[in-house]
Protein backbone atom coordinates (compact mmCIF):
# COMPACT_ATOMS: atom_id res chain seq x y z
CA UNK A 1 0.00 0.00 0.00
CA UNK A 2 2.77 2.44 0.91
CA UNK A 3 4.53 1.99 -2.43
CA UNK A 4 1.27 2.51 -4.30
CA UNK A 5 0.56 5.67 -2.32
CA UNK A 6 4.06 7.05 -2.91
CA UNK A 7 3.91 6.24 -6.61
CA UNK A 8 0.61 8.01 -7.07
CA UNK A 9 1.74 11.06 -5.12
CA UNK A 10 4.88 11.15 -7.28
CA UNK A 11 3.14 10.74 -10.64
CA UNK A 12 -0.13 12.66 -10.21
CA UNK A 13 1.54 16.04 -10.97
CA UNK A 14 3.01 14.53 -14.15
CA UNK A 15 -0.39 13.13 -15.14
CA UNK A 16 -2.02 16.51 -14.47
CA UNK A 17 0.57 18.26 -16.65
CA UNK A 18 -0.18 15.80 -19.46
CA UNK A 19 -3.93 16.29 -19.10
CA UNK A 20 -4.56 12.75 -17.85
CA UNK A 21 -6.98 11.98 -15.02
CA UNK A 22 -5.42 11.82 -11.56
CA UNK A 23 -5.15 8.49 -9.81
CA UNK A 24 -6.79 8.24 -6.37
CA UNK A 25 -4.33 8.30 -3.48
CA UNK A 26 -5.21 5.66 -0.88
CA UNK A 27 -5.50 6.69 2.78
CA UNK A 28 -3.29 4.67 5.08
CA UNK A 29 -3.64 4.58 8.85
CA UNK A 30 -0.66 5.71 10.89
CA UNK A 31 1.43 3.03 12.53
CA UNK A 32 0.23 2.89 16.13
CA UNK A 33 3.26 1.80 18.11
CA UNK A 34 4.97 3.63 20.94
CA UNK A 35 8.13 4.17 18.89
CA UNK A 36 6.18 5.57 15.93
CA UNK A 37 4.25 7.99 18.14
CA UNK A 38 7.49 9.20 19.75
CA UNK A 39 9.13 9.71 16.36
CA UNK A 40 6.13 11.72 15.13
CA UNK A 41 6.43 13.98 18.19
CA UNK A 42 10.18 14.40 17.68
CA UNK A 43 9.83 15.15 13.97
CA UNK A 44 7.06 17.70 14.58
CA UNK A 45 9.24 19.54 17.11
CA UNK A 46 12.27 19.36 14.81
CA UNK A 47 10.18 20.89 11.99
CA UNK A 48 9.10 23.74 14.30
CA UNK A 49 12.69 24.31 15.46
CA UNK A 50 13.91 24.53 11.86
CA UNK A 51 11.17 26.99 10.95
CA UNK A 52 12.07 29.13 13.96
CA UNK A 53 15.82 28.99 13.21
CA UNK A 54 15.26 29.59 9.51
CA UNK A 55 17.17 26.50 8.40
CA UNK A 56 15.98 23.71 6.11
CA UNK A 57 14.60 20.61 7.83
CA UNK A 58 16.80 17.54 8.02
CA UNK A 59 15.36 14.33 9.45
CA UNK A 60 18.49 13.81 11.55
CA UNK A 61 17.37 16.75 13.71
CA UNK A 62 14.64 14.56 15.19
CA UNK A 63 17.48 12.77 17.04
CA UNK A 64 19.06 16.00 18.28
CA UNK A 65 19.61 16.03 22.08
CA UNK A 66 17.70 19.35 22.27
CA UNK A 67 14.60 17.59 20.90
CA UNK A 68 14.87 14.75 23.42
CA UNK A 69 15.34 17.23 26.27
CA UNK A 70 12.37 19.36 25.19
CA UNK A 71 10.08 16.34 24.85
CA UNK A 72 11.22 14.37 27.88
CA UNK A 73 7.99 14.97 29.83
CA UNK A 74 5.72 14.28 26.84
CA UNK A 75 7.56 11.08 25.93
CA UNK A 76 7.45 9.88 29.55
CA UNK A 77 3.69 10.53 29.67
CA UNK A 78 3.22 8.74 26.36
CA UNK A 79 5.16 5.73 27.59
CA UNK A 80 3.15 5.65 30.82
CA UNK A 81 -0.17 5.59 28.97
CA UNK A 82 0.94 2.88 26.56
CA UNK A 83 2.43 0.41 29.01
CA UNK A 84 1.56 -3.18 28.08
CA UNK A 85 -1.08 -4.51 30.38
CA UNK A 86 -0.43 -7.75 32.23
CA UNK A 87 -2.76 -10.69 31.88
CA UNK A 88 -5.34 -11.00 34.61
Amino acid sequence: MWAQRASRIRWNPVRAARGLPLLPVPDIDLVDTLEAAELRLRRALAHRMCEYDGVPYDDRLASDPRVFAALADEIAALRATRQPRGRA
